[in-house]
């Protein structure tokens, strides 16, 4: 793969149509993004311009005769079953028109991106949203080949192409992995809601309600779980309320525990 300043030789191509600040989201992610990187040169390896086929991918024979063209997907015949066929059959440029390889590379980029599905065919250099959705799954196989121990993102963050849970997301309450975006407007900290206990939380909590509530706080009737935090009052109590129940209660300010704890002592 050759580089251009730090950056492969179809960057400059894959998004020369975009707006100097998506220009620079895009060459951050490529900077910051390790594993990016890594499916790039595996898509590098089934680029026409360099695969070869050792089998007829019709039949499987080990003997076809290779034949000049004029374009980077060569084609071969095989001399078992006489077919023809392209270096591009079996990978992700198999009948993609030329023009459209760098959009290839841009769709791959654009997975790791804050976009919404409305702006990314546009980022990606895609005519539609369907032809998005048709480069995703063709570039689908190479994230298999990943290490097990490789993470996809180097933080979590909202990204297009990846679920919180893929990206290493639980949920704070009861630990479930079925997790979904809820609101995106701050891609590097999104809130979170689990499909399962229906919590919802931050990456980084701005207020204190959002915060996970700590073990030994339970509702005094039900010792119930499902609590909300309403609001701190002026002794330093933080309020609750249970869902299950609909108790309002209030815990002790961290002076008063501490105060019970040395005369418990």
């Amino acid at each position: 793969m050759k580089t251009i300043g730090g950056f492969p030789d179809w960057f400059a191509r894959s998004f020369a149509h975009l707006a100097h600040e998506d220009f620079e989201v895009a060459s951050a992610l490529w900077t910051a993004e390790p594993t990016l990187r890594t499916v790039t040169l595996l898509l590098d390896t089934l680029h026409p311009s360099r695969h070869r086929h050792t089998r007829c991918p019709r039949c499987g024979h080990a003997g076809a005769r290779w034949r000049a063209s004029y374009s980077p997907a060569t084609r071969d015949r095989c001399e078992a079953c006489g077919r023809s066929s392209t270096n591009t059959v079996g990978t992700p440029f198999f009948r993609v028109h030329e023009r459209n390889w760098p959009t290839l590379y841009g769709t791959l980029v654009v997975l790791w991106g804050p976009w919404t599905p409305v702006q990314a065919w546009r980022i990606a250099g895609c005519t539609d949203a369907k032809q998005l959705a048709d480069f995703r799954r063709r570039l689908a196989p190479l994230f298999e080949q990943l290490p097990d121990d490789m993470p996809l993102t180097s933080r979590a963050a909202y990204r297009l192409g990846f679920t919180p849970a893929e990206q290493g997301v639980t949920c704070l309450r009861c630990g479930g992995r079925d997790v979904a975006y809820r609101k995106r407007s701050d891609h590097a900290n999104p809130t979170f809601e689990c499909l399962d206990c229906r919590y919802h939380f931050q990456l980084h909590a701005s207020r204190r309600h959002l915060l996970p509530l700590d073990e030994s706080v339970k509702c005094p009737d039900c010792a119930g779980r499902q609590l909300n935090r309403s609001f701190i009052d002026a002794r330093g109590r933080q309020h609750y309320r249970c869902r299950d129940c609909r108790r309002n209660f209030y815990e002790q300010s961290i002076a008063v525990r501490q105060r019970s704890i040395q005369e418990l002592a």
